[in-house]
């Protein structure tokens, strides 16, 4: 397996939002073929940006991973903030930061008011992991939703930008309260839609292995590709052992995005740009070739759009 992993060690800095911070300022300060460089052909050229992306940040420990990614022959090696990393760095930074990256102005008390708010919905009643926990298990288990979005850095430059957050928080700064884990050049990934969701599939089994043990709240006892951790890696010092003091651990909520990462991310065969527009149902959309009573502005026939596939 061509695999190759490398660790920045301590850094320094006032709070883990700062690598996303600094990862967004490197972005929009650097020319688009300094940015392309990002982990396409050469393992250095993602080893010089990750570090420069993280020079300035400290106070936190972290490594920055590079998952590899085979697409139809050509290798992405992409540098991932893992967060885990993140997750049990803001535990160690105090109540104030926890309050604003993670639980609100309501403090830790809004993890279970959360639960306690959806106990009735789908999502809730048909886990039975949920289901099976008391109150006070409850409480220790933060709610994670992912997000994938394009930027526009130049005209013809858009990145992919993928984040994670928990939706608790609210107010103050954004990256006080999402966190980035990796960005991608969309032309590299995009050249073809094999090429894109073998991408996406690959993406999706990063996540949840993080998902595995966020879920345990444990620090993975071996990296993502099941090889033991770089000697004196932060992961390789903390392998085994619970993400944070107080017994917090985290759990999938969700995905969201905007119309075009729906698509992107799910890789739906009806979508906003089809005659079919909805991912759910059968409306189409009002053009000459849809068929009149499926229209989406057509609400007489509202009893047809609601027909499943």
């Amino acid at each position: 397996m061509v695999f190759e992993k490398y660790s920045l060690g301590s850094l320094s800095a006032k709070g883990a939002h700062q690598i996303c911070r600094a990862l967004s300022t490197e972005l929009k300060e650097r020319c688009p073929e300094q940015i392309r460089l990002i982990g396409k052909n050469s393992v250095e050229n993602a080893q010089r940006d990750v570090q420069l992306i993280a020079q300035s940040v400290g106070d936190v420990e972290v490594d920055v991973f590079e998952l590899v990614i085979d697409l139809c022959g050509e290798k992405l090696r992409l540098p991932i903030i893992q967060p885990f990393e993140i997750f049990a760095s803001i535990f160690k930074h105090g109540d104030v930061q926890q309050r604003v990256s993670f639980f609100g102005t309501s403090g830790s008390s809004s993890v279970l008011d959360f639960w306690q708010a959806i106990e009735n919905t789908e999502y809730f009643t048909e886990s039975e992991y949920l289901t099976a926990l008391a109150p006070e298990q409850l409480a220790n288990i933060l709610p994670i939703l992912w997000h994938s979005d394009g930027g526009d850095v130049f005209t013809n430059v858009e990145f992919i930008t993928f984040s994670w957050e928990v939706p608790l928080s609210a107010g103050g700064s954004m990256w006080d309260r999402k966190f980035i884990f990796a960005v991608v050049d969309y032309e590299i990934v995009s050249k073809s839609a094999k090429i894109w969701q073998e991408f996406m599939r690959q993406i999706c089994k990063y996540k949840a292995w993080v998902h595995f043990w966020m879920k345990l709240g444990l620090w993975p006892t071996e990296d993502y590709y099941n090889s033991p951790w770089p000697q004196n890696s932060v992961c390789a010092k903390f392998a085994g052992q619970p993400l944070t003091d107080s017994g917090y651990s985290a759990l999938y909520l969700g995905t969201k995005g905007d119309c075009k990462a729906r698509v992107q991310s799910h890789l739906f065969c009806y979508h906003y740009n089809c005659n079919y527009v909805c991912d759910q149902c059968c409306a189409t959309s009002y053009r000459k070739t849809s068929a009149k009573h499926l229209r989406f502005g057509d609400f007489a026939h509202l009893q047809n759009i609601k027909r499943q596939k």
